[in-house]
């Protein structure tokens, strides 16, 4: 049986893997940087890769297994409100121009959803419960 503080801790860390995927949608979108040199597109792709694998695994274990349609809407839902925060951020900037395109907005939206999902159902297994 649940008790208030369970459905209160659950609550409270649902929130937070959500602010998660919108922070790391807002502040890690486009994986391509337009700067000069690799290591900031290589130490971008391995926040990508750290950070939606720590927040999938986080988020399935908060939502329980056996629930991926809420899993896949949440992570979508998070993703388009962190990359609409970025977007307003950068209202005006020459750089909206660069990054807003219907291809990347799309492409990162679909590579977190197909990564995310993937350790989501990978993790499902059971052996990366404990």
């Amino acid at each position: 049986m649940s008790t208030p503080q369970t459905v209160n801790r659950k609550r409270r860390e649902l929130i937070l893997t959500i602010a998660g995927y919108v922070f790391f949608a807002c502040f890690v979108f486009p994986l391509e940087k337009h700067l000069d040199g690799w290591m900031i597109e290589a130490i971008n792709l391995f926040t990508f890769g750290f950070a939606y694998a720590f927040l999938s695994h986080y988020l399935r274990h908060t939502l329980g297994s056996g629930k991926g349609l809420k899993f896949i809407f949440t992570v979508t839902a998070a993703t388009l409100a962190g990359l609409l925060c970025r977007y307003l951020l950068e209202y005006g900037e020459i750089s909206n121009i660069y990054n807003f395109t219907a291809f990347k907005v799309i492409g990162y939206t679909v590579a977190v959803i197909v990564y995310s999902s993937f350790y989501y159902f990978w993790s499902a297994k059971g052996k990366h419960d404990k």
